[in-house]
């Protein structure tokens, strides 16, 4: 198990060179989050799956808060361009999505197939790997709660799963 420091200090290079993943939060930021022109400095989230957590880094390394509210085994993290955290929530059973500065989700996305993962096109439509019962990927239109279709690939073999999803708009 890799210890959660080099877990952060790995995805803040991912994290870096993600465009509309540089910055956001689910709560109002400590003051080693802002820089010293008064700007949001990158925060890299961390999904901690088996303790139902998010911790929250700085760009140095340094843990600046642990996000527990309404998780349940958290998996896939998006951070979209309006810095909305949106948080694949499969042992609930759906997505949570978080303002900026907000330590409550402002939109659930109910997704009883245990979502794994969540991506969001510059339009608000997201997009759920999910890993259970027949997979595929869940596909949700700007302000809705449920999806309206459904992608399912080729699987190569029994048990296949689409686990993962990201776009490339």
């Amino acid at each position: 198990m890799m210890p959660r420091f080099v877990t952060a200090i790995a995805l803040l290079l991912l994290t870096a060179c993600s465009p509309g993943s540089n910055t956001g939060s689910s709560y109002a930021p400590q003051a080693s989050a802002i820089d010293l022109a008064g700007r949001r400095s990158t925060l890299v989230y961390v999904s901690d799956h088996t303790n139902n957590l998010i911790d929250v880094f700085d760009r140095s390394g340094h843990l600046q808060r642990t996000f527990t509210n309404g998780l349940n085994k958290p998996a896939g993290l998006f951070v979209d361009s309006e810095h909305n955290l949106w948080i694949a929530n499969p042992g609930a059973n759906n997505v949570l999505v978080f303002p900026r500065g907000s330590s409550v989700p402002a939109r659930t996305l109910i997704d009883m197939d245990q979502p794994n993962d969540v991506t969001v096109r510059s339009d608000g439509t997201a997009f759920v790997a999910d890993s259970l019962n027949e997979g595929g990927v869940a596909v949700y239109p700007p302000g809705r709660k449920t999806p309206r279709r459904r992608l399912v690939a080729q699987q190569s073999g029994v048990g296949g799963l689409e686990f993962y999803v990201t776009c490339d708009e």
